[in-house]
């Protein structure tokens, strides 16, 4: 054994060199360049989705300032929300919609997550305050029959 490895001590440095090349290069192209391929469409899918909701929020805030604090009718557009959720394979939007009505005291609270690409909603539901009587929930979508449910929900999507 000592005298063939004296005596072949090259080609089993060579046939171990080409053997670490070849586990390194398939490693390369195996497992490291799929997983980065990934990443980069993940991190691309995440800039899309953002840029969609941004479109959404800017269209909803600008409509949302027609109306001035002075008016009969005010609202405030909250806490905006975009991810990309890869079980449904679609970027999604959320936000708190505060609508109010400065004569009556009404409070009209939308919470919704969208989809951002088609506008359609997914999650909701809405809450009715006024002075007269207690929290009303009115246009539940999804399901959602509460607004912890819908936040416990909202956090879900956003984590598939």
């Amino acid at each position: 054994m000592n005298t063939f490895i004296k005596n072949n001590w090259f080609k089993l440095i060579l046939a171990s060199a080409v053997l670490v090349i070849t586990i390194s290069v398939a490693y390369y192209f195996i497992i490291f360049l799929p997983k980065q391929n990934e990443q980069n469409r993940e991190f691309s899918l995440q800039q899309k989705c953002q840029e969609a909701g941004e479109k959404i929020y800017n269209e909803e805030h600008s409509e949302a300032e027609k109306y001035g604090l002075s008016s009969a009718r005010y609202k405030m557009l909250l806490n905006p929300l975009y991810g990309f959720n890869n079980k449904l394979n679609t970027c999604l939007y959320s936000y708190t919609l505060i609508t109010g009505n400065t004569e009556t005291g009404g409070v009209i609270t939308d919470y919704r997550v969208r989809d951002a690409l088609s506008n359609k909603n997914i999650l909701g539901i809405t809450v009715l305050k006024s002075k007269e009587s207690e929290d009303k929930i009115i246009g539940p979508i999804g399901g959602v029959k509460t607004v912890k449910e819908f936040f416990s929900r909202e956090e879900e999507l956003f984590n598939q």
